[in-house]
């Protein structure tokens, strides 16, 4: 094991007094025997009412880290009172180690940096800006920073229970955490961004606020994980959550996702946003901006001109918005389009147009599974980039796709009326949505008639 600032506990009595640490290592490699720990600013797991100090530890290698169990960079450990300060950079790669940025499991605050030249391999699980942990619950913050300048994030695709988490709480603490990523994220089992826990006793209260920005690269899951974008579980004194991730290339290999999400009875409120940029997006079902709780949810589901599919289930709250490019006629290419074996509509759909389409011209932008899939409607329909007057009409219609006939959520220029003038914003209300898919079964949506269109 390396320690580099690290107040202890398993002696007798424990530690108490400020520990401060700095390594430096130039044009050389850190490597552990498989066995150990690389601790950078830690204070130890305490006994109840026994007080540590703070830790600070600064760690320089200009060059890989690899053979470590986990890699703590500013942690604060079970029953802990003293602060964890930590700043980690390689220049190379991080293999065979799980990491863990700024995370607080006591009574403490904990903050962390940590940046990464060539991507991490092999880690059984990364996390950042963190409090609270399984088995316990964290009073005070987690605050953590991580960058990878190139080469991705591997997981070791052990299942449930090995996850990338990005602001998490899971106590009266708080967790802010911010991650860049160049390069591909995958085989986790869940993804956290922006996430009130509660699986504790006593639920979390603090506020979780989570980024993650994939650059260059596709984030996939191992098939059996979730996907949370900014999501309270449920809990009656859940804290606020608020998730943003944008990913430069295509999500797969979730079963479900989460984006601005209140679980049963939570208090808190949720707001996330996922953006898709130059790939396409899949999951088992998909839940955007919906509240079964007593506080608020406003989830923003943005595709550009890419791809979603969803096999299973599709729901759209009151506070959700989804977001859709147009740029042409080819779908799923040219314009953004959702293919969702069952669908409930509701909230906003953005329609931002970056060309001129022509009289005639139409837009399949939800197809469903059978010709009765669709439920409900969208609260508002906005429009963007068209010319003023620009004749336009929206709505469910039944039409045959692959010798089916199903459900479209379809637009078409040159009927109609003018486009309307976008809506006043409004705040989303509390709801109820229970939900048990696939199948998916629905209680309280209302159904639109089928073969129904809107004139704007």
């Amino acid at each position: 094991t390396v320690r580099i600032g690290n107040v202890r506990t398993s002696l007798a009595g424990g530690g108490s007094g400020p520990a401060t640490g700095v390594l430096n290592i130039q044009s050389g490699n850190l490597t552990g025997n498989g066995a150990g720990s690389l601790h950078v600013g830690l204070t130890d797991n305490q006994a109840p009412g026994i007080l540590a100090g703070d830790a600070n530890g600064t760690l320089s290698v200009d060059g890989n880290v690899s053979g470590f169990g986990i890699a703590n960079v500013g942690g604060s450990g079970f029953g802990s009172t003293g602060n964890a300060t930590g700043d980690l950079s390689i220049t190379g790669s991080l293999q065979d180690t799980s990491l863990s940025v700024g995370s607080s499991a006591g009574s403490a605050d904990a903050i962390g940096t940590a940046v990464i030249g060539t991507g991490i391999s092999n880690a059984n699980f990364v996390t950042v800006g963190n409090s609270g942990s399984s088995g316990n619950t964290a009073t005070a913050s987690g605050t953590g920073e991580l960058t990878v300048l190139a080469g991705g994030i591997q997981g070791n695709n052990l299942g449930m229970g090995f996850d990338l988490s990005i602001g998490r709480t899971s106590g009266p603490g708080s967790a802010m955490g911010t991650a860049t990523v160049t390069g591909n994220i995958s085989d986790f089992g869940t993804v956290r961004i922006g996430n009130v826990r509660t699986s504790l006793a006593g639920g979390g209260s603090g506020p979780a606020t989570g980024v993650l920005n994939i650059q260059s690269g596709n984030l996939t899951g191992n098939g059996a994980g979730s996907l949370h974008v900014g999501l309270t579980d449920s809990n009656t004194l859940a804290g606020d959550a608020d998730g943003t991730l944008s990913v430069d290339g295509n999500v797969s290999g979730f079963q479900f996702v989460n984006v601005g999400v209140v679980g049963f009875g939570a208090a808190g409120n949720a707001t996330g946003a996922l953006t898709v940029n130059n790939g396409d997006f899949s999951a088992d079902a998909l839940l955007v901006g919906t509240s079964s709780g007593t506080g608020t949810a406003m989830g923003t589901f943005d595709l550009n001109d890419n791809l979603g599919i969803i096999d299973n289930a599709m729901v759209l709250g009151d506070g959700s918005t989804v977001a859709l490019g147009i740029g042409g006629l080819m779908r799923g290419v040219e314009y953004g389009a959702i293919d969702a074996d069952f669908t409930i509509l509701g909230g906003i759909l953005d329609l931002a147009f970056s060309f001129t389409p022509t009289a005639g011209d139409i837009f399949d932008l939800v197809i469903s599974g059978s010709d009765t899939s669709i439920f409900g409607d969208f609260v508002a329909v906005n429009f963007s980039g068209l010319a003023a007057g620009t004749l336009a009409s929206f709505g469910i219609v039944i039409d045959t796709v692959n010798g089916m006939d199903v459900e479209i959520y379809r637009l078409e220029i040159g009927t109609g009326k003018p486009i309307p003038d976008p809506p006043t914003p409004t705040i989303a209300e509390p709801g109820t949505l229970v939900i048990l898919v696939s199948g998916l079964m629905v209680l309280g949506m209302a159904r639109r008639r089928r073969g129904v269109e809107h004139d704007c």
